[in-house]
């Protein structure tokens, strides 16, 4: 079921208030993605697979910065039940590790006897051709997502000060190694354009067949990391990122052509609310609305040379703290 051949985007719908009940959690995401197809023609039996939350940073759980372990930890059961033969919990945060990221959540204790290893995606491989984004005639992506079966995306709705509005496509930035993400905002200049696009090609590239979004409890104000939660209350999943941006974006009061990543799809001939198809099922997207979401007060999306050294040396900084 591929996206990049324009079939129809299904967006399915659970609603979920709290992460305290893991049965409850995992009903709603399973009733999501059964809505989006049949299990076992989503995730397909013995496969190596790679789930991707959004660990901008190592952050507590109540600060809605993260993907919730209570939801990384259901789509893991998910993907186990689907006779997965390999499962890790990959990512690549701005600051830090995904193994730190996940300390911090108390992941462990969510996942309980299932077996999955955390680990940090740090291999680049270097992918051309495809690419239309103006920049970049190259990506360095991820060894892993590249030569995984198949990848899990769990993307966190928040506000972005950067980019607007992130979910399920700008998670996908995370499969791109370590501090090369730094370098690739500086290459952009300080052109939300090219960098929407650039985005596209990252989805391209990576094109996982299954996102499910974190919906619960979301960030508003200036996201993805200082920004306030807001209780929103739904899971969404997709075959398609751009569909379940849509939707999700729509519903908290963003136009199409104010979130960059929505905006170089429309483009680039990737998607089209006006033209492909939509189907939300589950709820409403009447139903979805959330009245007086607080957007992100814009930054700039290039880093001054300062601010690059000031992360690299944060990032090695507690790369070391982590080895010690």
């Amino acid at each position: 079921m591929s996206w990049n051949n324009r079939p129809i985007g299904y967006v399915g719908i659970s609603k979920l208030t709290g992460y305290d009940d893991p049965d409850m959690v995992f009903g709603a995401i399973r009733d999501a993605v059964q809505h989006v197809g049949p299990l076992a023609s989503l995730i397909p039996p013995n496969a190596d697979i790679i789930v991707k939350p959004n660990f901008v940073a190592a952050a507590p759980a109540a600060a809605a910065a993260t993907t919730h372990p209570a939801v990384i930890a259901a789509a893991v059961r998910l993907a186990v039940e689907a006779g997965a033969r390999r499962v890790r919990i990959a990512d690549t945060p701005a600051f830090g590790s995904a193994k730190r990221a996940a300390r911090v959540l108390n992941l462990a204790a969510y996942l309980g006897d299932l077996d999955v290893e955390v680990c940090d995606m740090t291999t680049p491989r270097v992918v051309r051709g495809g690419l239309n984004n103006g920049c970049f005639t190259k990506l360095h992506m991820a060894q892993d997502v590249l030569d995984c079966d198949f990848v899990l995306n769990l993307p966190k709705i928040k506000a972005h000060g950067q980019m607007v509005f992130t979910g399920a496509v700008k998670n996908l930035f995370g499969c791109v190694p370590g501090r090369r993400k730094a370098l690739m905002h500086c290459q952009v200049g300080n052109s939300r354009a090219v960098f929407g696009r650039m985005l596209v090609d990252v989805a391209r590239v990576v094109q996982p067949a299954l996102h499910i979004a974190d919906g619960v409890i979301a960030m508003e104000g200036q996201g993805p990391r200082k920004g306030d939660p807001r209780p929103w209350g739904w899971i969404l999943a997709s075959n398609n990122p751009f569909a379940l941006d849509h939707i999700a974006a729509s519903a908290l009061g963003y136009e199409l052509d104010e979130v960059p990543t929505l905006t170089a799809a429309k483009e680039l001939g990737v998607f089209d609310p006006e033209l492909d198809e939509v189907r939300v099922l589950g709820a409403t997207p009447a139903e979805l609305q959330l009245d007086g979401w607080r957007k992100a007060q814009p930054i700039p999306v290039t880093f001054n040379p300062f601010r690059l050294a000031r992360g690299y040396v944060r990032h090695q900084w507690l790369m070391r703290r982590e080895r010690s």
